[in-house]
């Protein structure tokens, strides 16, 4: 058995495990312009956002990204991502930028 690995850059919050829920997860699932992404082996962490950008799965981040975190853009996203966690999830998080890999 293998494993992948994917890494991302998210703009979002990591909302903490213990919110899982399978009936909120089916409604937020149609929001497909919104990722999850859950720990499902030692339940630390279910983070929820927008990815602003994604590694390769062998050679990890091959460019440099950078934000403006005062931009207009990234403001009017961040304002997005706290609405959606608060009309999902009934919880007031700011959004952050969140580097991670994902091991599947």
């Amino acid at each position: 058995m293998g494993t992948q690995r994917k890494d991302y850059v998210i703009l979002g919050a990591n909302i903490g495990y213990d919110n899982f829920n399978e009936d909120m997860f089916e409604n937020f699932q149609k929001q497909d312009d919104f990722i999850y992404l859950m720990d499902g082996m030692n339940g630390e962490y279910l983070i929820v956002g927008k990815v602003l950008a994604t590694g390769d799965e062998f050679e990890g981040f091959v460019e440099i990204y950078e934000y403006d975190l005062d931009s207009k853009e990234i403001k009017k996203l961040s304002e997005s991502v706290k609405i959606m966690i608060k009309e999902n999830f009934d919880l007031d998080k700011e959004p952050k930028i969140i580097v991670l890999t994902q091991w599947r």
